[in-house]
């Protein structure tokens, strides 16, 4: 009975993990996004930020730059140029913090 369950929910759960990375990387900045960079062996870069009404965000080295209306993906990669200017082969990571969800 336990093996049938397990196999059961594998099945269940197993289509969602794979369709989740190619959902997230389609997601469309919009402004009130919070996300977390961070660039790999440089603690003090990392950030946590919230997409402005502008639409803008505020990084260190970078200063101001627009994330509204990128994908997560286009947004990394528009990061990992940018920092290739300071920093020799940056590696950058951009994470989308879920938002809360209510329910009444």
């Amino acid at each position: 009975m336990k093996k049938t369950v397990c196999i059961f929910l594998m099945f269940c759960l197993l289509p969602s993990i794979y369709c989740f990375p190619a959902s997230a990387a389609e997601y469309t900045l919009v402004p009130n996004d919070t996300l977390e960079i961070k660039i790999i062996g440089k603690k003090d870069l990392d950030t946590k930020q919230t997409i402005a009404p502008d639409g803008s965000i505020s990084l260190p080295l970078l200063g101001r730059v627009t994330a509204q209306g990128q994908t997560l993906s286009n947004f990394n990669n528009y990061l990992i140029s940018e920092f290739a200017k300071y920093i020799e082969k940056p590696q950058v990571i951009v994470y989308l913090i879920p938002r809360p969800i209510y329910i009444i």
